[in-house]
C-alpha cells in the first residue's frame, strides 16, 4: 500500500520540527516522530518561509543554511545540497549567502526543499500570507 510522504501528510513541505515561534504563530499538531502538522500546506509552507527568513539563516550560505537546517547527524547533507544546487535544476550556488537570493531564486530554493523533502514538483500554495496575518 502506498504511504503518502510525512511532508503531504503533515501539510509540513519542509519537514520542520516544532519549536517555540511555530507554537506561537500557528495551530499546530505533532506526529509521533516529532514533526509538526500544519492544519494546511500554506501554513507550512509560510513557516518554511518565515524560518529562511529568520535571522539565524538569513547571513548563511546556501551550504550553511541546509547544514543547519538537515543536520549530518540525521540527513545526508552532501546529497541535499547537491539537489538544490544542481545546474540542471538551479541558479543556486552552495557559496551563495541566502539574503543575497532573488525572489525567484528564493522561489527556486522553496521548491528544491519541497521536492526533496518528499513533496511533487508540482504541489501548488495559495500565495503567502504576509506575516502578522
Amino acid at each position: 500500500m502506498f504511504k503518502m510522504p510525512r511532508s503531504i501528510r503533515n501539510n509540513n513541505p519542509g519537514n520542520l520540527r516544532t519549536a517555540k515561534w511555530i507554537l506561537d504563530n500557528f495551530k499546530i499538531s505533532i506526529d509521533d516522530d516529532g514533526f509538526v502538522i500544519f492544519e494546511n500546506p500554506l501554513d507550512g509552507l509560510t513557516a518554511l518561509l518565515r524560518l529562511l527568513d529568520s535571522n539565524v539563516y538569513k547571513d548563511l550560505t546556501i551550504e550553511e543554511v541546509i547544514n543547519k537546517y538537515a543536520p549530518p547527524f540525521e540527513n545526508d547533507t552532501n546529497n541535499y545540497v547537491n539537489y538544490i544546487c544542481n545546474p540542471n535544476r538551479s541558479t543556486i550556488r552552495k557559496d551563495f549567502i541566502l539574503k543575497n537570493l532573488s525572489a525567484l531564486q528564493i522561489l527556486e530554493l522553496l521548491k528544491n526543499i519541497i521536492i526533496f523533502e518528499g513533496g511533487s514538483p508540482n504541489l501548488t500554495y495559495e500565495p503567502i500570507k504576509p506575516y502578522g496575518d
